[in-house]
């Protein structure tokens, strides 16, 4: 999952090199095994896919209005939420009265260190609204 805009233009940027070296690689296949070059191609081609489906994720996410998850996966709503604000990591740190660094290492480890209080706090400063039922 990409978190940030350094690594949405990240990806971006990988994923040109691999669609270019996927051109240039054309250019080499008589020079190589067939089953090779095919292997290579695919390779390629698998990691381009999976390139494109994580910045339609992130753009998705940067023009949400709502997200729908279950508990288990709050922690990458948080993510998600503060994506879809248009903040970075940086601007929710300010919020919380925190250095970057801590959303950095948060968000790295999804989450799974914060506390509930802390995780409550995250929720208010980017204006979540949880809606939900419980079911026993």
């Amino acid at each position: 999952m990409i978190l940030n805009q350094r690594q949405y233009r990240v990806t971006k940027a990988q994923m040109k090199r691999l669609q270019k070296s996927l051109e240039l690689s054309k250019e080499k296949k008589g020079e190589m095994n067939e089953r090779v070059f095919n292997a290579m191609n695919a390779g390629i081609k698998s990691q381009i896919r999976e390139l494109k489906d994580q910045l339609k994720e992130y753009e998705k996410i940067q023009h949400a209005k709502a997200l729908n998850y279950s508990l288990d996966t709050l922690p990458s709503v948080l993510i998600q939420a503060r994506v879809a604000r248009g903040w970075t990591q940086k601007q929710l740190a300010k919020k919380l009265n925190v250095d970057a660094q801590q959303i950095q290492r948060y968000e790295k480890s999804n989450y799974s260190s914060v506390s509930l209080e802390r995780a409550i706090d995250i929720f208010k400063a980017l204006n979540i609204n949880l809606k939900g039922r419980i079911a026993l």
